[in-house]
């Protein structure tokens, strides 16, 4: 089916028309979309399909239509949140929703607090920062790791997992791990130690839980055994763990991507940072609460995921049955694909100066939509509330600390 989807995509794309009956116009890359045109004809890599470039049109499709245009998730196996669609998808989101309540977050930043003091010290003995992303992802998936297991975890556990190819292969089809190549056998056995580890961790927060030893180590596999229990154990352990570490491998490159990104903007803004320097240093005390009253850190934040989600377009979409999208036909089979980069940059929604970084977009008093970043709907990014926590407690911890320069002409 996924190959056969492939080579179809050719044929159905070129049936794609506006209303004067002429072709879309073709892009070959998500980035350069047409953002005059809502619906146009996306070619990569030999896959087409029909690219939606608009809010009210990416909202169309992850949230009025999400009943009929199903998405694709080839080749990850069901288990957890992510790939799963119908009751399984319900059961993994109560759980995981309850796990990510608002009070569980406001607890869990202490975490994202301490882990911003080994991010500062880091800083400070190392003020040039070559590649600013590899340094993001590093101090996020140690973190976001520590937030999914908890402090008392081993090493083995919250420290990144490195996964490479073979890693990856293994994990998606275990039968690989009789072919002697790529180094295959060795990255099963790997990935089994790790599972190993994550397993005899979970039995011992089970067993915490029972005795009420966990308060201190307030992570979100905690809360989710405990949302399960309180559920009558709707998931099994294996399920729980898929969904903790779907949750972690998640968050790990996309909030570095963010946290790089408002970094970059910053030293390219000197004033804006300035600006947003005085609001932190002003600011009585910088925990949870206080930063999310803080206009500033909030419009600068918000206008960054605007114009660099950290994923630029969702899942692709797919209908058995012919679907119109802004009175275009869109032929059965043919994948449908939200670009979050353009519907963010579109200039119907944000205005001619869409291309622009300016923060005052989302300060108090301004017209300004909602971007699109977390996608919209159903299935919109369920752990949006810890990102934005992290976000604003390590931009908040570097401004007040450090002035972010370039250090080239570039």
């Amino acid at each position: 089916m996924t190959f056969r989807r492939i080579f179809k995509s050719r044929q159905l794309a070129s049936k794609l028309r506006d209303a004067n009956g002429k072709p879309l116009p073709i892009h070959q890359a998500l980035f350069n979309a047409d953002q005059d045109a809502n619906v146009t004809h996306l070619s990569m890599m030999g896959i087409h399909l029909a690219s939606v470039n608009s809010k009210s049109l990416v909202s169309e499709v992850m949230a009025k239509k999400s009943s009929s245009l199903i998405r694709w998730v080839p080749f990850v196996p069901k288990g957890s949140l992510f790939p799963s669609e119908g009751e399984d998808e319900s059961k993994y989101r109560l759980i995981v929703r309850q796990a990510m309540r608002k009070d569980h977050v406001a607890t869990m930043n202490s975490l994202v607090k301490e882990r911003s003091k080994f991010l500062l010290d880091y800083l400070n003995q190392h003020p040039v920062i070559d590649d600013v992303y590899s340094f993001a992802l590093q101090q996020t998936s140690k973190c976001v790791g520590i937030l999914t297991y908890g402090n008392t975890a081993p090493d083995s556990i919250t420290d990144p997992v490195d996964m490479t190819f073979s890693r990856m292969a293994v994990s998606v089809i275990p039968m690989l791990r009789f072919i002697p190549l790529f180094g295959l056998r060795k990255a099963y056995k790997e990935g089994q130690k790790h599972s190993a580890s994550i397993n005899a961790h979970l039995e011992q927060i089970k067993k915490d839980n029972k005795e009420g030893a966990n308060e201190k180590d307030f992570c979100l596999l905690t809360q989710m055994h405990r949302a399960n229990e309180a559920n009558g154990n709707i998931i099994s352990d294996k399920e729980l763990l898929s969904n903790a570490f779907g949750m972690g491998v998640g968050g790990n490159d996309s909030t570095a991507s963010a946290v790089a990104s408002v970094l970059f903007m910053l030293a390219e803004h000197p004033a804006c940072q300035q600006t947003l320097r005085k609001e932190i240093q002003d600011a009585t005390d910088l925990d949870h609460n206080s930063l999310k009253k803080l206009p500033y850190l909030h419009a600068v934040i918000q206008e960054t995921l605007r114009l660099f989600p950290p994923f630029s377009s969702s899942l692709v979409r797919y209908s058995e049955k012919d679907e119109i999208i802004d009175g275009i036909n869109i032929p059965a089979g043919l994948g449908v694909i939200p670009c979050l980069v353009a519907a963010n940059r579109n200039i119907v929604d944000f205005g001619d100066d869409a291309h622009e970084w300016k923060p005052e977009r989302y300060l108090d008093g301004s017209s300004a939509p909602a971007h699109v970043s977390f996608g919209v709907g159903p299935r919109s990014c369920i752990a949006r509330g810890l990102a934005l926590s992290i976000l604003r407690q390590w931009i908040a911890d570097i401004v007040s600390s450090f002035e972010i320069t370039r250090t080239d002409n570039k």
